[in-house]
């Protein structure tokens, strides 16, 4: 197994943010028209939200920074 030597590798936060909120929106409005022809607004909203934070909850490490 190769070792290998770098220093710090840095991610781009932005890109990957763009990706999460991107992902999470395409998904949750597909899934709010899953087992409804015609959700509310609130409906379509609520699960945009709750898939771009799935996203962001599955690429970032959300840690409490007060501590």
């Amino acid at each position: 197994m190769a070792v290998i030597t770098t220093n710090y590798m840095k991610p781009k936060f932005l890109p990957v943010l763009e990706m999460c909120i991107e992902n999470g929106l395409t998904y949750g409005y597909r899934r709010a028209f899953k087992h409804n022809d015609n959700p509310s607004e609130e409906q379509i909203t609520d699960q945009i939200k709750q898939s771009i934070m799935h996203e962001l909850y599955e690429w970032f490490d959300m840690e409490n920074i007060n501590e």
